[in-house]
């Protein structure tokens, strides 16, 4: 089995790196293979050594990042049983990205296939729960339609205000308080329920994160 030698590993990595820098002002079209090794300070050639085009380089970054925020959902959720909860929750760490790490929020923010679609492995979490408050009654049958394209849209709009308004950690808690809770009403949460969840998982996710910085 082949292993890439460390120069190899240093000058792809080089390159995803700058592919962050990158794409987080504009698109993978806008880019130019030229631009990319610049920023990376690697050989013009090197770029194909490693990736096959732009785009697949492109799609590669945003589901690096993807799978990193699965990962950091599953484990923040590892307790948590209620559907509603853990789906809010995961919603939240989005939302908390772009405060925390805006250039990687704006990358996912790009419109990659995998945003929508229930098959889609990385959408696996997410459906799981959508699927759980079905089964449990929490959710509406409708949910397991439509509640993949519902959740990330409304993550979506909450990460781009907080993006093009500037928010700040306050104010964008209480605009994700807000969204989470027309999230749970639309997938048919009670009103109560809803507004206790929205509250208790911003308190957590976002407010308690601002003041363990403090």
């Amino acid at each position: 089995m082949h292993h890439p030698s460390r120069r190899s590993l240093k000058t792809r990595n080089a390159l995803l790196t700058a592919g962050v820098d990158l794409l987080a002002t504009r698109s993978i079209e806008a880019i130019s293979i030229d631009e990319l090794v610049q920023a990376a300070k690697v050989g013009k050639g090197t770029f194909f050594n490693h990736f096959e085009d732009k785009r697949k380089f492109s799609e590669l970054i945003a589901r690096q990042i993807r799978v990193e925020m699965e990962s950091h959902v599953a484990m923040i959720n590892a307790d948590i049983d209620d559907p509603a909860e853990r789906l809010v929750r995961g919603v939240c760490l989005f939302i908390a990205l772009a405060l925390d790490d805006p250039k990687r929020a704006t990358i996912l923010l790009r419109g990659h296939e995998w945003a929508t679609e229930k098959d889609n492995p990385l959408n696996a979490g997410l459906y799981a729960d959508l699927r759980r408050g079905v089964e449990s009654g929490r959710f509406c049958r409708s949910a397991l339609d439509g509640g993949i394209a519902l959740v990330t849209g409304i993550g979506s709009m909450a990460v781009v205000q907080i993006l093009d308004q500037g928010l700040d950690r306050n104010a964008a808690a209480a605009r994700a308080q807000s969204l989470l809770y027309m999230t749970l009403l639309g997938l048919n949460v009670s009103e109560i329920d809803a507004a206790a969840i929205s509250q208790k998982t911003v308190e957590a996710l976002l407010v308690a994160q601002e003041e363990a910085v403090q």
